[in-house]
Protein backbone atom coordinates (compact mmCIF):
# COMPACT_ATOMS: atom_id res chain seq x y z
CA UNK A 1 0.00 0.00 0.00
CA UNK A 2 1.25 3.46 -0.91
CA UNK A 3 1.74 6.14 1.70
CA UNK A 4 1.45 9.90 1.33
CA UNK A 5 4.70 11.33 2.72
CA UNK A 6 4.54 8.52 5.34
CA UNK A 7 1.75 10.40 7.10
CA UNK A 8 -1.17 8.27 5.95
CA UNK A 9 -2.31 5.14 4.15
CA UNK A 10 -4.98 5.71 1.54
CA UNK A 11 -8.60 4.62 2.19
CA UNK A 12 -9.64 1.08 1.29
CA UNK A 13 -12.74 -1.05 1.63
CA UNK A 14 -12.98 -3.94 4.08
CA UNK A 15 -15.47 -6.69 3.30
CA UNK A 16 -15.79 -9.67 5.66
CA UNK A 17 -14.41 -13.02 4.56
CA UNK A 18 -16.68 -16.02 4.38
CA UNK A 19 -17.24 -17.44 7.85
CA UNK A 20 -16.04 -14.27 9.59
CA UNK A 21 -17.81 -13.34 12.83
CA UNK A 22 -17.80 -9.65 11.91
CA UNK A 23 -20.04 -9.26 8.86
CA UNK A 24 -19.83 -5.49 8.70
CA UNK A 25 -18.40 -3.50 5.80
CA UNK A 26 -16.29 -0.44 6.48
CA UNK A 27 -13.80 1.92 4.88
CA UNK A 28 -10.46 2.18 6.63
CA UNK A 29 -7.35 4.31 6.37
CA UNK A 30 -4.34 5.11 8.54
CA UNK A 31 -2.98 8.47 9.68
CA UNK A 32 0.05 9.50 11.69
CA UNK A 33 -0.65 10.09 15.37
CA UNK A 34 0.44 13.69 16.13
CA UNK A 35 2.25 12.68 19.36
CA UNK A 36 3.92 9.37 18.51
CA UNK A 37 4.16 9.77 14.74
CA UNK A 38 2.99 6.16 14.35
CA UNK A 39 0.32 5.26 11.82
CA UNK A 40 -3.04 4.62 13.44
CA UNK A 41 -5.97 2.95 11.67
CA UNK A 42 -9.37 4.65 11.44
CA UNK A 43 -12.60 2.90 10.47
CA UNK A 44 -15.64 4.52 8.86
CA UNK A 45 -18.88 2.51 8.91
CA UNK A 46 -21.21 5.33 7.86
CA UNK A 47 -24.53 3.67 6.89
CA UNK A 48 -22.98 1.02 4.65
CA UNK A 49 -24.44 -1.91 6.54
CA UNK A 50 -27.96 -0.49 6.43
CA UNK A 51 -27.92 -0.47 2.60
CA UNK A 52 -29.31 -3.79 1.37
CA UNK A 53 -28.97 -3.15 -2.36
CA UNK A 54 -25.43 -4.20 -3.45
CA UNK A 55 -25.23 -1.65 -6.27
CA UNK A 56 -26.25 1.25 -4.03
CA UNK A 57 -23.89 0.06 -1.30
CA UNK A 58 -20.95 0.08 -3.72
CA UNK A 59 -21.92 3.57 -4.91
CA UNK A 60 -21.77 4.72 -1.30
CA UNK A 61 -18.40 3.01 -0.87
CA UNK A 62 -17.00 4.92 -3.87
CA UNK A 63 -18.30 8.19 -2.41
CA UNK A 64 -16.59 7.49 0.91
CA UNK A 65 -13.32 6.41 -0.69
CA UNK A 66 -13.17 9.51 -2.88
CA UNK A 67 -14.21 11.78 0.00
CA UNK A 68 -11.52 10.60 2.43
CA UNK A 69 -8.90 10.28 -0.31
CA UNK A 70 -9.30 13.97 -1.19
CA UNK A 71 -9.20 15.00 2.47
CA UNK A 72 -6.04 13.02 3.18
CA UNK A 73 -4.33 14.27 0.03
CA UNK A 74 -5.07 17.81 1.19
CA UNK A 75 -3.24 17.15 4.46
CA UNK A 76 -6.24 16.41 6.68
CA UNK A 77 -5.63 14.55 9.93
CA UNK A 78 -8.66 13.56 12.05
CA UNK A 79 -6.61 13.99 15.21
CA UNK A 80 -6.04 17.64 14.33
CA UNK A 81 -9.49 18.42 12.98
CA UNK A 82 -10.03 21.11 15.60
CA UNK A 83 -7.87 24.07 16.58
CA UNK A 84 -7.85 22.83 20.16
CA UNK A 85 -6.82 19.18 20.65
CA UNK A 86 -7.35 17.49 23.99
CA UNK A 87 -5.81 14.19 24.97
CA UNK A 88 -5.02 12.18 28.05
CA UNK A 89 -2.13 9.85 28.79
CA UNK A 90 -3.03 6.19 29.27
CA UNK A 91 0.07 4.70 30.83
CA UNK A 92 2.81 3.61 28.46
CA UNK A 93 0.31 3.21 25.64
CA UNK A 94 -0.24 5.64 22.81
CA UNK A 95 -1.96 8.84 24.01
CA UNK A 96 -5.70 8.74 23.39
CA UNK A 97 -6.96 11.87 21.73
CA UNK A 98 -10.33 13.41 22.49
CA UNK A 99 -11.61 16.10 20.20
CA UNK A 100 -14.09 18.69 21.43
CA UNK A 101 -17.26 18.28 19.37
CA UNK A 102 -17.89 21.10 16.95
CA UNK A 103 -21.59 21.89 16.96
CA UNK A 104 -23.64 22.08 13.79
CA UNK A 105 -24.15 25.81 14.27
CA UNK A 106 -20.39 26.36 14.65
CA UNK A 107 -19.82 24.66 11.30
CA UNK A 108 -22.51 26.85 9.73
CA UNK A 109 -21.16 30.06 11.25
CA UNK A 110 -17.69 29.17 9.94
CA UNK A 111 -18.80 28.94 6.30
CA UNK A 112 -21.03 32.00 6.74
CA UNK A 113 -18.03 34.03 7.88
CA UNK A 114 -16.27 33.08 4.65
CA UNK A 115 -19.27 34.45 2.74
CA UNK A 116 -19.49 37.72 4.68
CA UNK A 117 -17.60 39.86 2.17
CA UNK A 118 -19.69 38.57 -0.73
CA UNK A 119 -23.14 39.27 0.69
CA UNK A 120 -24.99 42.31 1.96
CA UNK A 121 -25.02 43.18 5.64
CA UNK A 122 -28.75 42.55 5.90
CA UNK A 123 -28.41 39.15 4.22
CA UNK A 124 -25.57 38.24 6.59
CA UNK A 125 -27.73 39.15 9.60
CA UNK A 126 -30.61 37.06 8.24
CA UNK A 127 -28.31 34.04 7.88
CA UNK A 128 -27.05 34.52 11.45
CA UNK A 129 -30.59 34.62 12.80
CA UNK A 130 -31.62 31.50 10.87
CA UNK A 131 -28.59 29.53 12.09
CA UNK A 132 -29.42 30.44 15.69
CA UNK A 133 -33.05 29.39 15.20
CA UNK A 134 -31.91 26.10 13.65
CA UNK A 135 -29.56 25.38 16.57
CA UNK A 136 -32.31 26.20 19.09
CA UNK A 137 -34.62 23.80 17.26
CA UNK A 138 -31.96 21.06 17.33
CA UNK A 139 -31.57 21.46 21.09
CA UNK A 140 -35.32 21.56 21.72
CA UNK A 141 -35.92 18.50 19.53
CA UNK A 142 -33.26 16.41 21.25
CA UNK A 143 -30.75 16.60 18.39
CA UNK A 144 -28.30 18.95 20.08
CA UNK A 145 -25.58 16.29 20.37
CA UNK A 146 -25.71 15.33 16.70
CA UNK A 147 -22.55 15.82 14.69
CA UNK A 148 -22.82 17.56 11.34
CA UNK A 149 -22.28 14.28 9.47
CA UNK A 150 -25.20 12.66 11.30
CA UNK A 151 -27.75 15.20 10.12
CA UNK A 152 -30.15 13.67 7.60
CA UNK A 153 -32.80 14.84 5.18
CA UNK A 154 -35.44 13.67 7.66
CA UNK A 155 -34.06 16.08 10.25
CA UNK A 156 -34.10 18.90 7.69
CA UNK A 157 -37.69 18.11 6.66
CA UNK A 158 -38.78 18.03 10.29
CA UNK A 159 -37.16 21.41 10.94
CA UNK A 160 -38.82 23.00 7.90
CA UNK A 161 -42.16 21.41 8.76
CA UNK A 162 -42.13 22.81 12.29
CA UNK A 163 -41.29 26.39 11.34
CA UNK A 164 -44.31 28.44 12.33
CA UNK A 165 -43.82 31.09 9.68
CA UNK A 166 -45.33 32.27 6.41
CA UNK A 167 -44.65 29.94 3.48
CA UNK A 168 -42.47 32.56 1.78
CA UNK A 169 -40.30 32.79 4.89
CA UNK A 170 -40.10 29.00 5.21
CA UNK A 171 -38.93 28.77 1.59
CA UNK A 172 -36.26 31.40 2.30
CA UNK A 173 -35.03 29.41 5.34
CA UNK A 174 -34.83 26.24 3.24
CA UNK A 175 -32.91 27.96 0.43
CA UNK A 176 -30.46 29.60 2.84
CA UNK A 177 -29.77 26.42 4.80
CA UNK A 178 -29.33 24.49 1.54
CA UNK A 179 -26.75 27.09 0.44
CA UNK A 180 -24.78 26.86 3.71
CA UNK A 181 -24.73 23.06 3.62
CA UNK A 182 -23.60 23.19 -0.01
CA UNK A 183 -20.63 25.27 1.14
CA UNK A 184 -19.88 22.61 3.76
CA UNK A 185 -19.92 19.98 1.01
CA UNK A 186 -17.45 22.05 -1.00
CA UNK A 187 -15.17 22.11 2.04
CA UNK A 188 -15.63 18.33 2.31
CA UNK A 189 -17.02 18.56 5.83
CA UNK A 190 -20.08 16.53 4.75
CA UNK A 191 -20.87 14.17 1.90
CA UNK A 192 -24.54 14.99 1.31
CA UNK A 193 -26.73 18.07 1.68
CA UNK A 194 -29.76 17.32 3.91
CA UNK A 195 -31.72 20.29 2.54
CA UNK A 196 -31.51 19.22 -1.11
CA UNK A 197 -34.80 17.97 -2.52
CA UNK A 198 -37.08 19.68 -0.01
CA UNK A 199 -39.96 21.06 -2.04
CA UNK A 200 -40.98 24.69 -1.97
CA UNK A 201 -44.21 25.49 -0.18
CA UNK A 202 -46.93 27.15 -2.28
CA UNK A 203 -47.03 30.94 -2.05
CA UNK A 204 -49.29 33.67 -3.35
CA UNK A 205 -47.40 36.49 -5.00
CA UNK A 206 -48.67 39.99 -4.34
CA UNK A 207 -48.52 41.84 -7.66
CA UNK A 208 -46.24 44.88 -7.79
CA UNK A 209 -48.12 48.16 -7.92
CA UNK A 210 -47.21 51.39 -9.67
CA UNK A 211 -48.84 54.79 -9.21
CA UNK A 212 -51.65 55.90 -11.51
CA UNK A 213 -51.57 59.38 -13.05
CA UNK A 214 -54.01 60.60 -10.40
CA UNK A 215 -51.89 59.29 -7.51
CA UNK A 216 -48.65 60.58 -9.06
CA UNK A 217 -50.08 64.09 -9.32
CA UNK A 218 -51.43 63.92 -5.78
CA UNK A 219 -48.11 62.73 -4.37
CA UNK A 220 -46.03 65.22 -6.36
CA UNK A 221 -48.09 68.17 -5.15
CA UNK A 222 -47.96 67.08 -1.50
CA UNK A 223 -44.39 65.77 -1.25
CA UNK A 224 -42.59 68.47 -3.27
CA UNK A 225 -44.18 71.18 -1.09
CA UNK A 226 -43.88 69.54 2.34
CA UNK A 227 -40.96 67.09 1.94
CA UNK A 228 -38.45 68.48 -0.63
CA UNK A 229 -35.72 66.06 0.48
CA UNK A 230 -38.12 63.14 0.03
CA UNK A 231 -39.11 64.42 -3.40
CA UNK A 232 -35.49 64.33 -4.59
CA UNK A 233 -35.15 60.79 -3.22
CA UNK A 234 -38.30 59.78 -5.13
CA UNK A 235 -36.92 61.25 -8.36
CA UNK A 236 -33.70 59.25 -8.00
CA UNK A 237 -35.80 56.10 -7.72
CA UNK A 238 -38.18 57.07 -10.55
CA UNK A 239 -35.60 58.27 -13.10
CA UNK A 240 -32.54 56.18 -12.19
CA UNK A 241 -34.04 53.13 -10.45
CA UNK A 242 -31.63 53.55 -7.54
CA UNK A 243 -32.57 51.53 -4.46
CA UNK A 244 -33.35 53.43 -1.22
CA UNK A 245 -30.37 51.83 0.55
CA UNK A 246 -28.07 52.90 -2.30
CA UNK A 247 -29.51 56.42 -2.20
CA UNK A 248 -28.67 56.68 1.49
CA UNK A 249 -25.02 55.82 0.68
CA UNK A 250 -24.66 58.18 -2.32
CA UNK A 251 -21.93 60.81 -2.02
CA UNK A 252 -21.61 64.10 -3.87
CA UNK A 253 -18.57 62.70 -5.71
CA UNK A 254 -20.70 59.91 -7.21
CA UNK A 255 -22.67 62.49 -9.21
CA UNK A 256 -21.04 63.73 -12.43
CA UNK A 257 -23.01 66.61 -13.93
CA UNK A 258 -20.58 66.93 -16.85
CA UNK A 259 -21.24 63.42 -18.15
CA UNK A 260 -24.74 63.38 -16.62
CA UNK A 261 -24.15 60.09 -14.82
CA UNK A 262 -24.35 58.72 -11.29
CA UNK A 263 -21.86 56.07 -10.19
CA UNK A 264 -23.25 53.25 -8.06
CA UNK A 265 -20.10 51.98 -6.39
CA UNK A 266 -19.74 48.24 -5.88
CA UNK A 267 -19.47 48.75 -2.14
CA UNK A 268 -23.02 50.17 -1.97
CA UNK A 269 -24.80 48.36 -4.83
CA UNK A 270 -26.84 45.22 -4.32
CA UNK A 271 -24.90 43.12 -6.83
CA UNK A 272 -21.50 44.44 -5.63
CA UNK A 273 -20.73 45.78 -9.14
CA UNK A 274 -19.80 49.38 -9.93
CA UNK A 275 -22.19 50.69 -12.59
CA UNK A 276 -23.36 54.04 -13.94
CA UNK A 277 -26.85 55.31 -14.65
CA UNK A 278 -27.88 58.32 -16.74
CA UNK A 279 -29.23 61.52 -15.18
CA UNK A 280 -32.27 62.67 -17.22
CA UNK A 281 -32.55 66.44 -17.75
CA UNK A 282 -35.50 66.77 -15.33
CA UNK A 283 -33.47 65.22 -12.52
CA UNK A 284 -30.35 67.24 -13.38
CA UNK A 285 -32.19 70.50 -12.69
CA UNK A 286 -33.31 69.28 -9.29
CA UNK A 287 -29.82 68.07 -8.36
CA UNK A 288 -28.46 71.53 -9.16
CA UNK A 289 -31.22 73.08 -7.05
CA UNK A 290 -30.12 70.77 -4.25
CA UNK A 291 -26.66 72.30 -4.51
CA UNK A 292 -24.65 69.21 -5.41
CA UNK A 293 -22.03 71.43 -7.08
CA UNK A 294 -21.41 73.38 -3.88
CA UNK A 295 -20.51 70.64 -1.37
CA UNK A 296 -17.33 68.58 -0.78
CA UNK A 297 -17.16 65.38 -2.84
CA UNK A 298 -16.99 63.13 0.23
CA UNK A 299 -20.27 64.47 1.68
CA UNK A 300 -23.33 62.25 1.59
CA UNK A 301 -26.04 63.53 -0.76
CA UNK A 302 -28.60 63.17 2.03
CA UNK A 303 -27.09 64.26 5.33
CA UNK A 304 -28.49 63.81 8.81
CA UNK A 305 -30.15 67.26 8.82
CA UNK A 306 -31.74 67.04 5.39
CA UNK A 307 -28.90 68.54 3.36
CA UNK A 308 -25.55 67.17 2.10
CA UNK A 309 -23.34 66.40 5.07
CA UNK A 310 -20.46 64.18 6.20
CA UNK A 311 -23.00 62.21 8.27
CA UNK A 312 -25.76 60.41 6.35
CA UNK A 313 -29.44 59.93 7.07
CA UNK A 314 -30.59 57.10 9.34
CA UNK A 315 -31.10 53.60 7.96
CA UNK A 316 -34.92 53.67 7.85
CA UNK A 317 -35.44 57.40 7.33
CA UNK A 318 -36.82 57.34 3.78
CA UNK A 319 -39.02 54.29 4.25
CA UNK A 320 -40.53 55.65 7.46
CA UNK A 321 -41.09 59.09 5.95
CA UNK A 322 -42.87 57.66 2.92
CA UNK A 323 -45.17 55.58 5.12
CA UNK A 324 -46.13 58.79 6.93
CA UNK A 325 -46.90 60.44 3.57
CA UNK A 326 -49.08 57.52 2.46
CA UNK A 327 -51.06 57.81 5.71
CA UNK A 328 -51.38 61.58 5.38
CA UNK A 329 -52.89 61.20 1.91
CA UNK A 330 -54.96 58.16 2.95
CA UNK A 331 -53.65 56.11 0.04
CA UNK A 332 -54.53 52.43 0.31
CA UNK A 333 -52.98 49.48 -1.50
CA UNK A 334 -49.66 47.67 -1.68
CA UNK A 335 -47.56 50.81 -2.19
CA UNK A 336 -44.04 51.52 -0.97
CA UNK A 337 -41.02 53.55 -2.03
CA UNK A 338 -40.28 50.79 -4.55
CA UNK A 339 -43.56 51.64 -6.28
CA UNK A 340 -41.75 54.65 -7.75
CA UNK A 341 -39.27 52.31 -9.40
CA UNK A 342 -42.16 50.33 -10.90
CA UNK A 343 -43.85 53.56 -11.98
CA UNK A 344 -40.72 54.87 -13.69
CA UNK A 345 -40.19 51.60 -15.57
CA UNK A 346 -43.79 51.44 -16.80
CA UNK A 347 -43.90 55.11 -17.83
CA UNK A 348 -40.58 54.95 -19.71
CA UNK A 349 -41.50 51.75 -21.55
CA UNK A 350 -44.95 52.98 -22.56
CA UNK A 351 -43.46 56.24 -23.82
CA UNK A 352 -40.52 54.75 -25.76
CA UNK A 353 -40.97 50.96 -26.11
CA UNK A 354 -37.15 50.94 -25.74
CA UNK A 355 -36.58 47.89 -23.57
CA UNK A 356 -32.78 47.82 -24.14
CA UNK A 357 -32.22 51.32 -22.76
CA UNK A 358 -34.52 50.49 -19.85
CA UNK A 359 -32.50 47.35 -19.13
CA UNK A 360 -29.26 49.34 -18.92
CA UNK A 361 -30.76 52.06 -16.73
CA UNK A 362 -32.26 49.45 -14.38
CA UNK A 363 -28.92 47.59 -14.28
CA UNK A 364 -30.57 44.30 -15.20
CA UNK A 365 -28.19 41.58 -16.38
CA UNK A 366 -30.32 40.69 -19.43
CA UNK A 367 -33.25 41.75 -21.60
CA UNK A 368 -35.05 38.66 -20.38
CA UNK A 369 -34.91 39.96 -16.80
CA UNK A 370 -36.37 43.32 -17.86
CA UNK A 371 -39.04 41.61 -19.95
CA UNK A 372 -40.04 39.43 -16.99
CA UNK A 373 -40.08 42.49 -14.71
CA UNK A 374 -42.41 44.42 -17.04
CA UNK A 375 -44.70 41.42 -17.46
CA UNK A 376 -45.01 41.24 -13.68
CA UNK A 377 -46.23 44.83 -13.74
CA UNK A 378 -48.69 44.16 -16.57
CA UNK A 379 -46.90 46.71 -18.73
CA UNK A 380 -46.40 44.60 -21.86
CA UNK A 381 -49.88 45.01 -23.28
CA UNK A 382 -50.19 44.29 -26.99
CA UNK A 383 -51.15 47.14 -29.33
CA UNK A 384 -52.67 44.56 -31.68
CA UNK A 385 -54.92 43.14 -28.96
CA UNK A 386 -55.92 46.59 -27.75
CA UNK A 387 -56.73 48.19 -31.09
CA UNK A 388 -57.00 45.60 -33.87
CA UNK A 389 -58.94 42.68 -32.45
CA UNK A 390 -61.67 41.63 -34.94
CA UNK A 391 -65.19 42.57 -33.83
CA UNK A 392 -67.43 39.65 -32.87
CA UNK A 393 -70.19 39.09 -35.41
Amino acid sequence: MKTLEKSCIQPQLYTPKRGSKDTRWFVYFSVAHPVTGKLSRKKVYDNLNQISDDKKRMERVKELLNFYRRKLNNGWNPYLDSKKVLYKESGPKEPEFKQPQITISEHLFTVLKDEQKRIRKGTFSAYQSQIRIFQEWLQKSGYGSLEITQLTKEHAKQFVGELEKHNTTVNAYTANMRHLFRLLMEKEVILTNPFVGIKKLPTTKTPKQYFSTLLRNQLQSHVSAKYPEMWLCIQLIYYCFIRPKEIRDLRIGDIDLESNTILLRGEISKNKKSEQVVIPSQLRKNLLSWGVDKYPRDYFLFGKDGKPDKFRRGKNHFGNTFRIIIKELRITGNYSLYSWKHTGAVMFYRQTKDIKTLQLQMRHHSLEETDKYLKGLGALESEALLNFFPTIS
